[in-house]
């Protein structure tokens, strides 16, 4: 975001990240973007032979933009192998869903559309594993899309400085309580693992991330020059 020369050159910010040589055809600030382009993926993995399904992943709020409609529907049409992730927080920006919609039951929309929607605990890994499990399984025999509405929880402001105002009294409270991580390591001081076990199993995670951190801080700055390239064809 500062500059540097990194996948982008210095020329976008984290909004615009992309990385198609691992399948990832990047990440936008429009909302719903995604899933537009994942079905664009989807019909080319029908033709290419490569058995491979995109994933789109989305708030709430993106249910509710046109291009995610044409992009179900498209996907449902065709039995494209993609699966749509709608992490339901509970807010769309600052406003809460229900205030939004007529049905918060946001996987209903699927329905709609001729193809399986599911709800799962987004805050339970087991959970989200074996919903994404069957809906990879059944887009990579013909079985068409999947809606996972992944239900979570949002423990920061929407954008720095955020004063959460529209909370409710103790939400954030439950909110941290309940999120993945802390989640987990409740479970494994359930089943008699100690801090130094759970601590050891971090380090290597940790690690990966300050050895991230410290190359995309050593990274040179943009050279100034290039600031108009790829602007004008």
């Amino acid at each position: 975001m500062d500059g540097r020369a990194g996948s982008t050159v210095g020329a976008e910010g984290r909004p615009n990240l992309s990385d198609p040589l691992h399948g990832f055809y990047g990440e936008n600030s429009i909302v719903g973007a995604g899933a537009p382009i994942a079905v664009g993926a989807a019909l080319a993995a029908r033709y290419d032979g490569s058995g491979r399904v995109a994933i789109a992943v989305f708030g709430d709020g993106a249910l509710n933009q046109g291009s995610v409609h044409e992009a179900m529907n498209m996907a449902s049409a065709f039995d494209l192998p993609v699966v749509f992730v709608c992490e339901n927080n509970g807010y769309s920006e600052l406003t809460r869903i229900e205030s939004m919609v007529k049905d918060p039951i946001l996987n209903h929309r699927a329905e709609g559309y001729g193809f399986r929607g599911v709800r799962v605990d987004g805050n339970d890994p087991a959970a989200v594993r074996s919903a994404a499990a069957e809906a990879l399984a059944r887009a990579r025999t013909g079985g068409g899309p999947t809606l996972i509405e992944a239900l979570t929880q949002r423990i920061v402001g929407h954008y720095v400085g955020d004063a959460e105002q529209y909370r409710r009294d103790g939400e954030l409270d439950r909110a941290r309580h309940a999120e993945p991580l802390a989640r987990l390591r409740r479970q494994f001081v359930e089943a008699g693992m100690g801090e130094a076990a759970i601590a050891e199993l971090e380090r290597p995670v940790r690690d990966e991330v300050e050895l991230a951190i410290e190359k995309a801080t050593a990274a040179p700055f943009a050279d100034q020059s290039t600031v108009l390239d790829h602007l004008y064809g």
